[in-house]
């Protein structure tokens, strides 16, 4: 009996599960520990086209039982025509099969023309062979050595590699024949780029011969000197010692020797002597200007003191004896302002003097005004 449902692993895919009568000598109990897994079971062919691999040999029933690989059945069933018949259907089924396999296993490469051409050729010549074979056996045969005939055949990847392999080997070869012919070139002038060098560095060395340095430039010198020794000695070309021999010589030129820096040091110093001397000579010129704008600020100040004071109040208006007393102040703080040493004390001075010839022409007006009438009530005890 079978059982048949659905399935999902392809398109209009079905599980089905068979099972038998239980056969004369068979216990219908199962012995699930002796059940084992079958380590290359057939698939339907579409999941070899999908993931690959190789079905398993399948034999005919009538293959295995001449081979005694069937010991279940008792032999009563006569062979005849029919099982003749349906063991040509069958055989005719599996060199189909193995054909359609063929086919299907060529689909999934990429191959180039050439390889295509030789692999349609091999497929045909197997298809031809098995078609011709009367055995399952040799028709899986057949099939097996196919496969294996045609994975010896390249790809248009795996020919697109070797392209390339040979392309880089090839441009290798070039590069290396190239440097080689380089490198025998220019073994000619090893001797005089060795000889340059040696010159260089003794060049540059002489160049500073003899000089004193400070503590920190002597450290400087001696690196300095080691890096481009190494970096001259690395050189490749003539042209690139030269420019470093130049190179060399200008830096260490730039470190001062400690006379030069001497020498420095005191012109800096009597730059610096001069400058404070006509900074000196400069800010006493600026004070000698600032007294004598003071002192002019001051003389116009108490010329024009004296000046208010002379016209501060109109004498002819009062009598000679008020007019004597007023001149009296105006002469005194006259005195006194032209006496005095800021700005400030002329005018605290002219306010003062102005103060006191006010006090004296109010007194004056206060006497000259009638004196106030006194009223009384008559309502008055």
């Amino acid at each position: 009996i079978t059982l048949s449902t659905c399935a999902y692993d392809f398109e209009d895919f079905r599980i089905v599960v068979v099972a038998r009568k239980v056969r004369d000598g068979e216990s219908a109990d199962v012995d699930l520990s002796k059940a084992v897994e079958n380590p290359n079971p057939l698939y339907p062919q579409i999941w070899y086209k999908s993931y690959g691999g190789t079905p398993p040999t399948v034999t005919s029933f009538q293959e295995a039982y001449n081979n005694k690989e069937i010991d279940w059945y008792d032999g009563d069933k006569k062979w005849s025509v029919n099982d003749d018949e349906e063991l040509e259907r069958v055989l005719g089924e599996g060199k189909k099969n193995a054909e359609n396999m063929l086919h299907a296993f060529v689909e999934k490469i990429d191959y180039a023309d050439k390889e295509q051409e030789e692999v349609n050729k091999l497929v045909q010549d197997y298809i031809n062979k098995m078609n011709a074979s009367d055995s399952a056996d040799e028709v899986n045969r057949l099939y097996n050595e196919a496969i294996e005939e045609i994975k010896k055949i390249k790809t248009r990847e795996q020919v697109n590699a070797e392209e390339s392999a040979e392309a880089e080997a090839s441009r290798i070869r070039a590069e290396a024949s190239r440097i080689r012919a380089e490198a025998e070139a220019s073994q000619e002038s090893a001797r005089e780029l060795s000889a340059k060098k040696q010159a260089a560095i003794a060049e540059m060395r002489n160049s500073i011969a003899g000089n004193q340095y400070r503590l920190d430039d002597a450290d400087k010198v001696t690196k300095l000197i080691k890096e481009y020794t190494d970096n001259i000695t690395d050189a490749e070309t003539i042209e690139a010692v030269e420019e470093l021999r130049k190179e060399s010589i200008e830096v260490l030129s730039a470190i001062k020797t400690d006379a030069e820096l001497r020498k420095e040091e005191s012109a800096a110093a009597q730059a610096s002597k001069k400058a404070a001397e006509e900074s000196s000579r400069q800010a006493e010129a600026s004070r000698q200007a600032e007294a004598f704008r003071q002192a002019q600020e001051l003389a116009n100040a108490k010329e024009e003191a004296v000046e208010q004071l002379d016209t501060y109040a109109a004498l002819d208006e009062y009598p000679a004896s008020l007019q004597s007393e007023i001149k009296t102040i105006i002469a005194n703080y006259q005195s006194a302002i032209k006496s005095v040493s800021t700005k400030n004390d002329v005018d605290n001075l002219l306010q003062v003097a102005k103060d006191a010839i006010d006090e004296k022409i109010s007194a004056y007006e206060e006497e000259q005004e009638p004196p106030s009438e006194v009223t009384t009530d008559e309502n008055e005890d």
